[in-house]
């Protein structure tokens, strides 16, 4: 293919970005077909998922160093019952943190299975077979 076709998955625009940039660098070596385009925007959405689970869990982690302050607090204070309610509010923080890294996780794994599959990383890279350079015209030729 010579030009990018909309895209067909939803996803973030930092994804969107990522798509759009990784797919007219693999137009201009010549390894995206008709048939790469889904996969390239699933690859993108897995991306575009995991920063936002970066994001988030970075928002957690806030969250229970703060709620951990509280609770030294209470127990400075003696505040059992505030105890006991922070350290539920802890708990499901933590709970919640530990799924979003596996989600996390389960994101980038997917993204980079696929992203291997177009060279990628320097090892796949290596076996794709791309289209040589051409030059139209030598720049120097006159020199």
């Amino acid at each position: 293919i010579t030009e990018l076709p909309e895209t067909s998955v939803p996803m973030s625009d930092k994804a969107y970005q990522y798509f759009n940039s990784i797919a007219k660098k693999l137009i201009n070596i010549g390894v995206l077909n008709d048939t790469d385009i889904l996969e390239l925007e699933i690859m993108s959405y897995e991306f575009g998922c995991f920063w936002e689970y970066e994001l988030k869990q970075k928002k957690l982690s806030k969250k229970i160093k703060y709620i951990n302050d509280k609770i030294d607090i209470a127990h400075k204070k003696n505040d059992n019952a505030e105890v006991r309610f922070l350290s539920g509010k802890h708990k499901r923080l933590i709970d919640e943190l530990k799924l979003n890294i596996k989600q996390r996780n389960s994101s980038l794994d997917k993204g980079m299975k696929i992203s291997s599959k177009f060279g990628l990383n320097p090892i796949e890279r290596q076996k794709l077979s791309v289209k040589p350079l051409t030059v139209e015209s030598d720049p120097f030729k006159d020199f």
